[in-house]
């Protein structure tokens, strides 16, 4: 009887151990997916914004970095689809075997402006691991193919370029006030865009010239439909109108870059994790036809400014 008793016993305790054990696991799977779940309710962004170039103003400010400008065509050129108000870290890498289906598309529309007869796939990659990779936290953007889609899609549908001819606002050197170029644009699409003007005229002293169109932006929803920019409370500025184009290294956290860019100008602030990590953050100089892109004389357009779009290089 004593015996069977010490059995039981045994079997008792190493069942509650099993069970405790299970109960262990149990828990922390349980405790994982909350926490994933949490995180990817806080890993997000609030919208887009989707920014054109002019691309005989881009040429014409960045000369002689451009080649083959024959295949320029008077028509917005896609620089960027921005995700804004990014929280957490981008995850993904891109895939240029994915843009099959568009990259006949993309050649037209997402030109790399500085050789658009070469092969456009470092700026694609640039644009993706830059931006992107911080999109993909959302399943209707979480790859390579569906990000671009999503930036054709805007494109074609909110043709910029036809929404000014409408407005009578065409290329060629006929100067347009820019609170007009900015009035068509809410007229089209119901919010005020950004743009940006070129000025030639402080590239080489001759102050009398007009300006040139060289950037609008326009914001819009994780639907893909036109709203407010909030740009005084954009937590990843893009560096504009840097000399340079600054680079990212996605192995460093967002919230690294979110720093190191906002305080680029100002070395002095910045604190000291990101001095001790200034070593990974790549600027201007990496070997590529990216890292010549500069906007030196470019700033944002005033109302009762003289804006052109032109038809041709203004070297």
């Amino acid at each position: 009887m004593a015996n069977s008793c010490t059995g039981l016993l045994s079997l008792s305790a190493s069942a509650l151990i099993v069970l405790l054990i299970v109960m262990e696991h149990l828990t922390r799977d349980s405790m994982a997916s909350a926490m994933a779940v949490t995180k990817g309710n806080e890993e997000t962004f609030e919208y887009f914004m989707f920014s054109q170039e002019w691309p005989y103003t881009f040429c014409t400010e960045n000369e002689p970095s451009c080649n083959n400008t024959d295949k320029l065509v008077p028509i917005f050129n896609i620089h960027g689809l921005w995700p804004e108000k990014v929280k957490g870290d981008c995850q993904g890498e891109f895939n240029y075997s994915q843009l099959k289906p568009v990259e006949s598309q993309l050649r037209k529309y997402w030109m790399d402006l500085l050789n658009p007869r070469g092969n456009p796939k470092d700026f694609w990659n640039h644009e993706y691991t830059k931006n992107g990779r911080c999109a993909s936290v959302d399943s209707r953007f979480n790859s390579t193919l569906k990000y671009f889609q999503s930036a054709l899609s805007i494109y074609l549908k909110y043709n910029v370029t036809q929404f000014l001819k409408s407005a009578g606002i065409v290329p060629g050197s006929t100067s347009y006030k820019a609170s007009k170029i900015v009035e068509a644009v809410n007229s089209a699409f119901g919010y005020k865009p950004e743009i940006d003007c070129f000025a030639p005229g402080k590239k080489h002293g001759e102050k009398s010239k007009p300006a040139y169109l060289a950037e609008l932006r326009i914001c819009f929803s994780k639907d893909l439909t036109p709203r407010e920019c909030e740009s005084s409370g954009r937590e990843v500025p893009q560096p504009r109108h840097s000399a340079h184009t600054l680079y990212y290294d996605p192995e460093l956290p967002r919230s690294f870059h979110r720093e190191a860019e906002a305080n680029v100008y100002s070395p002095i602030k910045m604190s000291r994790s990101v001095k001790n990590l200034i070593a990974s953050w790549i600027e201007t100089e990496r070997p590529t036809a990216v890292s010549e892109r500069k906007r030196i004389w470019t700033s944002p357009c005033k109302d009762d400014e003289d804006v052109q779009l032109p038809e041709k290089l203004n070297y």
